[in-house]
């Protein structure tokens, strides 16, 4: 299965608790401060969260991405997302987006929220690109190597 906005050869793999090593590995390579493999198997079986691992030609051996997220009542939250770093530039960011805005609307989910570090510009302009509009600001959320950065809430509307 090709999905839109990424090459024919990246597949979709649904996880489950049982990925929650694999999701912490692709996290720890995208993001200064990881996540834990026991922090992503607690979200994924407490029955509230899902998430997507992008894979280059369906080999679960070679993940290029992921996106994990929930949804309640009519709304979703991206909750994290990340791309390998050998696969950024590819538009594989805006493929998992679009994946779970697919899922969203397919639940009946009328608005989309997520929140980005202020300072990670490639990751705002990606959200931007694809319709999302600041909505708020968390102050110093993001914490590492002794600074911090503001937390940017963004939404966008699900048609």
């Amino acid at each position: 299965m090709s999905i839109d906005g990424a090459p024919d050869t990246e597949q979709l793999v649904a996880c489950s608790a049982a990925h929650a090593a694999l999701l912490a590995q692709m996290h720890a390579a995208c993001f200064a401060v990881p996540w834990s493999a026991p922090g992503f198997e607690g979200l994924l079986s407490s029955g509230g969260a899902s998430a997507l691992i992008l894979t280059a030609d369906g080999d679960a051996e070679e993940p290029c991405g992921f996106i994990l997220w929930r949804t309640a009542a009519d709304e979703t939250e991206i909750v994290t997302l990340g791309v390998v770093p050998e696969y950024r530039g590819r538009g594989l960011g805006a493929a998992l987006t679009n994946a779970v805005l697919e899922r969203a609307r397919a639940a009946r989910a009328t608005a989309m929220y997520l929140e980005v570090a202020e300072n990670n510009g490639h990751a705002r302009r990606l959200y931007e690109e694809l319709g999302f509009k600041q909505a708020g600001r968390r102050r110093d959320y993001y914490k590492s190597n002794g600074g911090s950065a503001d937390a940017i809430i963004y939404r966008r509307s699900i048609e």
